[in-house]
């Protein structure tokens, strides 16, 4: 029997016995909800262990390359050639259940708003926040990054381990230590004024507070020329996850391997799951967050498949040093 048939069956399965007792609406939504668990479970289920096993296998290709034949024997061609086969399917296969997960949350988010949410997965490296995956198409095709303090959402999730949500951005932004970001034009923020009938009609008509709009930096885009950016990218709303192990029960030798036993990798976090609107007060706290953080650990599986095959893998960093060596010699 499948995961996720099983955890239907078991733990979202009796919840069908308080249906009678549920006004018809609610009940529709509800069943909705459950069965939108279910795939999402079903999915990630078949997805990561395809992911797992087959990264395994191209791992253990380049692995045996290096145990089975002296270093001045490798077939340095071969070598670059499985060692870019694990990699490009490492990457792809991310992208890709990340873009059904995303699609997921589309679903859960269905009716919240005229205007589709954005979302995407940030990574840290080196003091600095890199958006590694979107579902939105940007102005440029260059990877964003800043430093992690330019953004306080990512900011206190990275230093908290625990979510960040602002449902009024520009409220937040107006304050003294508030909402800050490297895209947005603070001082047009701080200047931008809004009151409830305007929110209403962009509510209920969809179109784009152009005001709001402003207040975000011009970039530059693929044609060198630069542009607003897009609408929905101009959010009033943000909700990140941390995607961590900090407060999950590991055993202790899991733990130190992950760094998590040290004081400095006591937060350790491997991304992080962003999702925002244009809408002001988009997000309702008691159901969302729960459901971010159930859509982030599925997520943060998968991130750490990629570095159990990368980055903390020994094999791998003394074939990626090989062939770098096997490049400057050519050259």
């Amino acid at each position: 029997m499948e995961l996720g048939s099983t955890i239907f069956k078991f733990t979202i399965g009796p919840v069908i016995n308080l249906l009678p007792f549920i006004p018809s609406k609610k009940k529709r939504k509800l069943i909705e909800r459950l069965e939108l668990v279910r795939k999402t479970v079903c999915f990630n289920q078949g997805a990561l262990a395809q992911y797992s096993f087959v990264a395994g296998e191209k791992h253990r290709v380049i692995k045996d390359q290096l145990r089975n034949q002296e270093h001045s024997q490798i077939d340095i061609a071969k070598l670059q050639e499985d060692f870019e086969k694990l990699t490009d399917f490492i990457n792809w296969d991310l992208w890709g259940a990340a873009k059904r997960n995303f699609e997921f949350i589309h679903e859960y988010f269905a009716g919240y708003s005229k205007f589709r949410p954005c979302m995407c997965i940030k990574v840290s490296f080196n003091d600095e926040i890199i958006e590694i995956f979107r579902d939105f198409e940007g102005i440029s095709s260059t990877v964003s990054r800043h430093p992690i303090e330019s953004n306080v959402g990512i900011s206190e999730a990275n230093e908290l381990g625990s979510y960040y949500l602002c449902n009024n951005i520009p409220k937040e932004v107006r304050k003294e230590g508030g909402y800050r970001n490297a895209r947005l034009n603070h001082e047009r923020a701080s200047q931008y004024r809004s009151f409830f009938l305007k929110d209403f009609f962009f509510n209920i008509t969809g179109r784009q507070d152009k005001k709001w709009v402003n207040c975000w930096k011009e970039m530059e885009g693929s044609d060198e020329k630069m542009h607003k950016q897009p609408a929905e990218t101009c959010y009033k709303s943000t909700l990140i996850i941390p995607m961590t192990l900090r407060n999950n029960e590991l055993s202790w030798e899991y733990r130190n391997l992950w760094g998590l036993n040290n004081r400095e990798g006591a937060r350790a976090i491997f991304g992080f799951l962003c999702i925002a609107n244009h809408k002001k007060n988009y997000f309702n706290k008691n159901t969302d967050i729960s459901m971010g953080y159930a859509l982030a650990d599925l997520l943060s599986l998968y991130l750490i498949e990629r570095l159990t095959y990368t980055s903390h893998s020994r094999t791998y960093s003394d074939v990626e040093q090989m062939l770098e060596m096997a490049t400057e010699k050519a050259d």
